[in-house]
């Protein structure tokens, strides 16, 4: 299967209390509907995962901004993961540490 995320990163700003994350995916699978999750283990399957924007997914950009970071502690590090559904499918991008 095919992981349409061609790079994915994120860089917090502990100062302002947020992260950005940024990703590009391959070409042709823009359009799609992007849901983010952030988790403070990142184990793939536990269930400590939160869905951060369920009502309103990323559409048309390659980014999201997340503007409440519960513990901005330097040593505390979040984990984040996307999925983007799409007309051809669903698919989850690699899971990525602050």
């Amino acid at each position: 299967m095919v992981n349409p995320f061609q790079s994915f990163f994120v860089q917090p700003s502990f100062g302002k209390q947020r992260g950005i994350l940024k990703w590009s995916l391959l070409p042709g699978y823009e359009g799609g509907d992007i849901y983010v999750y952030r988790s403070p283990t990142g184990l793939p399957r536990s269930n400590d995962w939160e869905l951060l924007n369920e009502t309103t997914p990323v559409r048309n950009v390659d980014f999201y901004e997340d503007s409440y970071l519960l513990d901005t502690s330097k040593f505390r590090q979040w984990h984040y993961r996307l999925l983007l559904e799409h007309s051809s499918g669903d698919y989850d991008s690699p899971i990525m540490g602050m």
